[in-house]
């Protein structure tokens, strides 16, 4: 039996913000791991947490065009960290 391949993290977080009728630039993501790699893509502000793996942070440090930040904090304290940093950045975020 065959597995199927999961879609991108990208196209799933695009899916989610279209149903939710969300501009994909008021969106925020947060990666650690190469698999976070694709949201790079995505037109979405995101943060390589601290204990982000060096692969998705050359892969972040090589994507010029990308809204990413490298937070202090590591899983859900750099999550939150990324939130307070892009809500008081971005005067007009809905988080």
């Amino acid at each position: 039996m065959t597995r199927p391949s999961k879609p991108p993290h990208r196209e799933v977080a695009l899916y989610v913000a279209e149903k939710l009728g969300v501009k994909s630039e008021d969106c925020l993501w947060a990666g650690d791991t190469e698999g976070d790699e694709s949201m790079l893509y995505s037109g979405m502000r995101g943060a390589c947490v601290r204990n982000a793996t060096p692969g998705l942070l050359a892969a972040a440090a090589r994507h010029k065009g990308a809204d990413v930040i490298h937070t202090s904090g590591a899983a859900t304290t750099g999550v939150h960290e990324a939130l307070q940093i892009f809500q008081h950045s971005r005067g007009s975020a809905k988080f």
